[in-house]
């Protein structure tokens, strides 16, 4: 059933304000993960590079944060693009490693488990991610 069948139409801020509710939980979520260097950079205490972006945002995505990844994207567009235009440069010159880059992903994703301070934490999310 609809909002508004049900007598609930919100507005445009409403709409706002929840998914800054939702981005922000999120946020905090992956911030309770993370090293405090990766926290530094996703808030502009730190430099960030085009590596690191595309290191964060993968793991943003891999961890079902959906709508920080997003928030996360759009807020760093320069090098969202940066990243962009080095898989359309990769593709176009057929420099494509799928096992190259599925090896670097694993990299990001290990370094990020074992970061982790506790053993439970890091057993729960190798069996979100099959590791």
């Amino acid at each position: 059933m609809l909002f508004k069948e049900k007598g609930f139409n919100p507005t445009p801020e409403m709409i706002e304000k929840m998914k800054r509710t939702a981005i922000t939980k999120q946020q905090l979520l992956f911030f309770a993960l993370c090293s405090d260097t990766d926290r530094d950079m996703i808030l502009g205490k730190r430099e960030m590079s085009v590596d690191d972006f595309d290191r964060l945002a993968c793991l943003i995505h891999l961890l079902g944060l959906s709508d920080l990844g997003i928030d996360f994207e759009m807020k760093h567009k320069e090098l969202l693009k940066q990243v962009a235009d080095k898989i359309e440069y990769n593709v176009e010159h057929d420099t494509v490693c799928i096992e190259k880059e599925q090896a670097e992903y694993n990299g990001w994703l290990d370094n990020f488990i074992n970061q982790l301070p506790a053993e439970s934490m890091k057993k729960y999310i190798r069996c979100i991610f099959a590791v």
